[in-house]
């Protein structure tokens, strides 16, 4: 005989009481598998029981599981044995149950249709009798004309679906219809088949502004407003409905097909890695057997993505699954074909089942469909699983991504590398992206050794951004070719710069006294020299050369001034600091001499970042202006992109809003490569936001992540999202947030110190809480909480402690809850923290009143409050500790507590409880008084709750009245919109106790 693993009694003797209890255990699951499989196992052991009632509910309770575990076609075996038991012995049923059984036949024909094992006769034949069943149990038609629009539209019967569409309209609502925003869901997705996407935006829009919600929306709907929106031009909108919706739809099972169109969404707004990410995340629905509709979603959605992968080139490319379809590892093509088949072999199955071609049509129909935007940034962290569309032609035209290079193999080589010199000759930004183009056209042809060389060094530059030893080992390589070619002038060029990737790899570790960068510099210098004296150097190898060890002059003065305060030595920092300023002489005085205006700007910029390093900050700008000036006059304006960026950032460190924003539209309006795209519009962010314009700064840190994602930079990229995470939750876009934060979150962990990451994940938690996902808010404050620990300041660490406390408390998680308000009581009490070590005791008391029911440990907690306030020093220096508010605070939510325990559920009163209750409002009355004005609001408040104490809870309305009338003539007297707001209230209670 099989035990029971919860209660250990064998199942086969589990009487009526046990089994509900197992039942009432199981409806707390999550929907989905496991939850089916034990309900299907408790309604037979509620057989087994002989008790008709608990069977019932079992059978109800399994129903439900089918239905939201996405299995509805199974609901129909359970739900007839039901309706059996109905017309047997109906008392097996009570009023809840019988409400349940009707609720269901509608679930139940849904369940037929979605399954097209059960023919299309029968299904008709259900829709009557359902009919007939509401009918006689005092019903209307509403849900009867739904189903039978649903039916028609199924099979593709336009004529009768209009007209049932109608009727289901001019019915009356009644207890069996939908809720308005399932239904408002339906009839908008009939108005897109309709061709009339703003049709169903209006019926949406109460769904999806919040207006109408329950446990399926607006998740589903979210997701069928995707592609009306971006059709209508509303592209912004889409974007929020993706971010929003797919975080609610994600992994539930009876929601894939909501999950197959955010991934058709995807496949159409250029976001294909995306696509993919979420497919993959969702690759065991792939071997799901359930024929339902939503499955045909699902399958539609793959595909329409794995098609516009396979059509731009990707078709070989693997599919990133942990485990894929029959635990295979699938192509892009390969996949295709077998998701393909599978839809198809679906949708004929209906269609034989209905004698009509809709559901195929419908499905050859969607997976047509056109990309209806080139790209659409989402702000996510997606992993570079594949690329989109091969890069354009033009270098300078914007963030593109790299692809095969199909279409660019065909162009001339030798002209793409001549364009990316003549760019590079006179340090045009656009350099950059001409270089990758030279990079990805290459692949697998021949690149004359030159340019093989000048690639190599390039492609240095660009993996600086990712780790200095990866850098220095491609600058080398740069050096070794270009020694091979005969220009050891360029050779020299590409070690100095290699010093430099060495300078900032050491400064992570190594005393810069042991510094091996400064030598490889001095040694580039030396040969630099020497090749230029005998002819075999140009003088801009020379000015590069010295410039390369101006920089790592510079990273060294910088790193002297981090070390530890027991390795900083005055004088090598004295000594570098004066070098580094020679150094710039030198250059500055050989662009002088060659008239070199690419390397004057870049000799300025070093200096300004030395000035601005040391807090020299007027001096800086100084600087900037004159290198910004001069590139005018030489009419090369693309060298001011990034002295603009330098200049904007001075401008924000020092509060001078309105100049950095200036400053940074000017940089914008010049050239800029991929990396100064997303810094320009990084810091524009900033600024904005410091500014509360919190609309622009989104957008703006919008494009910095894509602009930083185009360039392969993911440690920017996730500096932009977190700030555009933080303009959402200003606007009161909390679930746009929380989704961009929980796709940052890994980058911020792997790029971020710990301090920035535990103020993400607080972040995320804050955003967490305005959805209400308590229980995920308290997780990332608890991690962010053992963080902090460690740190010398434990003030951080006792704020996240409290605030996971409470956030396990309103998750109603007791004991954890507990755990966590005596921790943060603890850190707020060793830090002598008086304001929030009372605030924190306070918020423990009414936890384990309300959760624990322990009156007598909540009265304890609140009396440790008030004898700590006692014990106060009134001259105490604490930041925001006011020790008379407290006082009087204290004593109001005693009486609060006091008096919501002196009334049980029978409304008899305690005596004792309620005259203690009067004695802390009175006395927290008198605290408010000495507060001052500032606390009128919280004085009144004492007042009327002592004046309800008195009437309702000790019988005292003369008392009362009394209390009411001085309130309100104190009303009067005060004035404003909040003393009239209170006014009404009391003059509200006052009529009632009159009446009473």
């Amino acid at each position: 005989m099989a035990t029971d693993p919860t209660t250990g009694t064998g199942q086969d003797n589990l009487g009526p009481d046990e089994v509900y209890q197992l039942l009432r255990q199981n409806n707390t699951m999550p929907h989905g598998r496991a939850r089916i499989v034990r309900a299907e196992e408790l309604t037979e052991l509620a057989g087994r029981t002989g008790d008709g009632q608990i069977l019932v509910i079992a059978l109800q309770e399994l129903v439900r599981a089918y239905n939201n575990g996405g299995e509805q076609h199974k609901i129909l075996v359970p739900f007839a044995r039901l309706l059996h038991m109905w017309d047997t012995d109906p008392s097996d049923f009570g009023d809840g149950n019988i409400h349940r059984l009707h609720w269901h036949f509608k679930w139940a024909t849904s369940g037929m249709i979605v399954d097209p094992r059960v023919p299309l006769a029968t299904i008709e034949e259900w829709l009557g009798v359902m009919e007939t069943r509401y009918q006689l149990a005092g019903y209307g038609t509403r849900a009867v004309r739904q189903a039978e629009f649903e039916i028609a539209r199924h099979i593709g019967d336009q004529d009768r679906a209009g007209v049932a569409f109608d009727r289901w309209l001019a019915s009356d609502r009644d207890e069996m219809s939908d809720c308005q925003a399932c239904e408002r869901r339906a009839q908008g997705r009939w108005r897109v088949e309709q061709g009339d996407d703003s049709a169903a935006l209006d019926f949406w829009a109460p769904v999806l502004d919040g207006e109408l919600t329950c446990e399926a929306e607006p998740h589903d709907t979210l997701s069928s407003s995707l592609l009306p929106l971006l059709r209508l031009g509303h592209p912004e909108q889409a974007r929020a409905n993706h971010l929003r919706g797919y975080r609610m739809a994600r992994g539930v099972p009876d929601l894939r097909g909501a999950v197959g169109r955010h991934v058709e969404f995807c496949a159409l707004s250029g976001n294909e890695a995306r696509g993919l990410e979420i497919m993959a995340d969702h690759a065991s629905w792939f071997d799901v057997e359930a024929m339902v509709a939503d499955q045909l979603e699902f399958l539609r959605g793959c595909a329409v993505l794995l098609r516009r992968l396979d059509m731009l080139g990707h078709g070989d490319r693997s599919v990133p699954m942990a485990s894929g379809p029959d635990g295979r590892v699938w192509t892009v093509r390969t996949l295709r074909q077998r998701v393909e088949r599978d839809l198809f072999g679906l949708a004929d199955r209906f269609d034989q089942r209905n004698g009509t071609d809709a559901v195929g049509q419908r499905v050859r129909a969607g997976l047509d469909r056109v990309p209806l935007v080139d790209r659409l940034p989402l702000g996510l962290r997606v992993s570079p699983a594949v690329g989109t569309a091969p890069a354009a032609d033009n270098p300078v035209s914007g963030p593109t991504s790299v692809g095969t290079g199909t279409e660019a193999t065909q162009t001339d080589l030798s002209a793409l590398v001549e364009r990316a010199r003549e760019l590079s000759g006179v340090g045009r930004p656009a350099a950059n992206a001409a270089w990758r183009r030279v990079a990805a056209v290459s692949v697998g042809r021949d690149l004359d050794p030159v340019a093989r060389a000048e690639l190599a060094d390039r492609q240095g530059r660009w993996a600086s951004a990712h780790g200095a030893d990866e850098a220095r080992r491609l600058f080398l390589d740069a050096a070794e070719r270009f020694d091979q070619v005969g220009l050891p002038g360029r050779a020299a060029c590409s070690r100095a710069r290699a010093a430099i990737a060495a300078a900032v790899g050491e400064a992570g570790g190594t005393p810069w006294g042991e510094s091996s960068a400064l030598t490889d510099a001095d040694a580039a210098v030396a040969a630099v020299t020497g090749l230029a004296d005998s002819g075999a150097a140009d003088p801009d190898d020379v000015m590069t050369v010295r410039m390369c060890r101006a920089t790592v002059l510079l990273v060294g003065v910088q790193h002297l001034a981090a070390a530890d305060d027991g390795q900083q030595d005055p004088d090598a920092t004295t000594a570098l600091v004066a070098e580094l300023n020679t150094e710039l002489d030198r250059v500055t005085a050989l662009a002088e001499e060659h008239d070199d205006t690419t390397l004057m700007a870049s000799a300025r910029r070093i200096h300004a970042q030395y000035l601005m390093f040391t807090g020299e900050l007027d001096q800086a700008q100084a600087v900037l202006r004159e290198a910004i000036d001069s590139a005018g006059a030489a009419d090369m304006p693309w060298l001011a992109g990034d002295l603009n960026l330098l200049l904007a950032q001075i401008h924000l460190a020092r509060g001078e809003l309105d100049q950095a924003e200036q400053v940074a539209r000017a940089a914008l309006a010049t050239e800029l490569d991929t990396t100064e795209q997303g810094q320009v519009r990084l810091l524009l962010a900033e600024t904005l936001a410091r500014q509360d314009r919190y609309e622009e700064a989104a957008a703006s840190a919008l494009d910095a992540a894509h602009w930083f994602d185009t360039a392969a930079e993911p440690e920017p990229a996730s500096h932009a999202r977190v700030l555009l995470a933080q303009a959402y939750r200003a606007l009161g876009r909390s679930g746009e947030a929380a989704a961009i934060l929980e796709e940052t979150l890994p980058d911020v962990v792997a790029y971020h110190d710990e301090f920035d990451t535990a103020r993400v994940r607080q972040t995320l938690a804050h955003c967490l809480t305005d959805l209400n996902e308590h229980r995920a808010a308290a997780e990332q404050l608890l991690l962010a909480a053992d963080t902090a620990q460690t740190w010398p300041d434990q003030t951080p660490h006792a704020m996240l402690a409290s605030d996971a406390a409470r956030e396990l408390a309103a998750a109603g998680m007791v004991a954890e809850a507990t755990r966590a308000f005596e921790r943060a009581t603890g850190l707020w009490h060793d830090l002598g923290q008086i304001g929030p070590y009372i605030r924190t005791l306070r918020a423990t008391a009414w936890h384990v009143h309300q959760q624990d029911a322990n009156l007598d440990r909540a009265l304890e907690l609140m009396a440790q409050a008030s004898q700590t306030l006692s014990d106060v020093d009134d001259e105490v220096d604490s930041e925001g500790f006011d020790r008379d508010f407290e006082v009087a605070e204290t004593f109001d939510q005693t009486a609060r507590l006091l008096a919501g325990a002196a009334s049980d559920a029978d409304q008899t009163v305690d005596g004792d409880l309620a005259e203690r209750a009067l004695r802390h409002a009175l006395r927290a009355v008198e605290g408010f008084h000495r507060c001052g004005d500032e606390r009128w609001d919280d004085l009144v408040s004492a007042q009327y709750l002592a004046a309800q104490i008195e009437a309702h809870l000790l019988g005292r309305g003369t008392d009362a009245e009394r209390r009411l009338r001085d309130l309100i003539a104190a009303c009067e007297h005060h004035g404003g919109e909040s003393a009239d707001q209170w006014e009404a209230r009391c003059r509200s209670t006052l009529e009632e106790i009159s009446d009473r």
